[in-house]
């Protein structure tokens, strides 16, 4: 069930697509950004399992994946700035013309979750049009959010990757076995985070920090135990930077969800119904076809 691919443009020239499924005149609306290196066809079965309850659920690719017209190498380059103020924002300016301007949930899995709260915070001052915010395995990458090794290591990853962007010119995520091919910028802001402990991305004067903790609209955060990208208490790291959001935190162990969905990427392909509704259940959203019991 793909019912409408939008194509978007933003002003400094770049293309890319967002697939919707569901209705158009569905209740409710999610646009939903990828993770880091993944593209946006890959949450095709979650985002079905979403349509299946009412949500046009609209996945768009980032900058550098999928249908993206642009490709990471040396010499083409973009960071958080670019991907925020022009695809982000091109990206919910086509879905509320094409929904007719009502309210629509933002989020993301990952990177997209975590663009998502820098997005808000940059647009703290008009955010009329959102209803809330999906957060999906999405956290800080600050070494001080990180439980015991993992913690020791991105004392030093951050670091690490910082040094191969400046002498290759890009990042060789498939090489590394981390991401994919990434750009220059966008891994330096993403290391800038982890070494600072705060958000501010290269063009930016200020810390986003401030900004984000003005948003006052409902965050769904939800993580998953053994998942090594996105442990407990980085992702608890990345909501308590917005304090002014009412936060429902959920986080899926042995006791209260299957193994099989348990892991930073097959949530959205095994089961995915199960993380759709959660989501129903936490954003108070009542669906005849969500009757799992996700009690914590």
């Amino acid at each position: 069930m793909q019912n409408k691919v939008i194509n978007v443009s933003t002003d400094d020239g770049h293309h890319f697509d967002i697939s919707c499924y569901g209705t158009k005149d569905a209740k409710h609306v999610l646009l939903f950004f990828p993770a880091m290196g993944v593209e946006a066809r890959y949450y095709r079965d979650w985002a079905k399992s979403m349509a299946d309850v009412d949500f046009l659920c609209c996945i768009s690719d980032h900058r550098g994946h999928g249908t993206s017209s642009i490709r990471p190498k040396r010499g083409v380059d973009f960071g958080y700035q670019q991907m925020i103020e022009q695809d982000y924002q091109a990206a919910i300016y086509a879905i509320l013309n094409y929904v007719g301007n009502k309210k629509i949930y933002l989020g993301g899995h990952s990177l997209g979750g975590q663009l998502s709260c820098l997005y808000a915070g940059t647009r703290n001052d008009d955010l009329s049009w959102l209803s809330g915010i999906v957060l999906i395995a999405a956290c800080t990458i600050s070494h001080s959010g990180w439980p015991g090794f993992q913690g020791f290591m991105m004392q030093f990853i951050p670091h690490f990757f910082s040094i191969v962007v400046r002498v290759v010119g890009y990042f060789p995520g498939k090489l590394l076995k981390f991401a994919g091919t990434e750009a220059r910028q966008q891994m330096l802001d993403w290391s800038q985070s982890g070494v600072d402990g705060i958000y501010q991305p290269l063009g930016y004067k200020e810390s986003l920090d401030p900004k984000m903790q003005k948003v006052k609209k409902p965050i769904v955060s939800i993580s998953y135990e053994g998942d090594d990208y996105a442990p407990k208490a980085a992702v608890d790291h990345l909501v308590s930077k917005m304090t002014g959001c009412d936060i429902s935190r959920i986080h899926l162990t042995d006791k209260n969800s299957p193994k099989a969905i348990r892991d930073h990427f097959k949530w959205a392909k095994r089961q995915p119904e199960f993380t759709t509704d959660i989501l129903i259940k936490e954003l108070n959203i009542s669906s005849k076809n969500s009757n799992m019991d996700t009690s914590q």
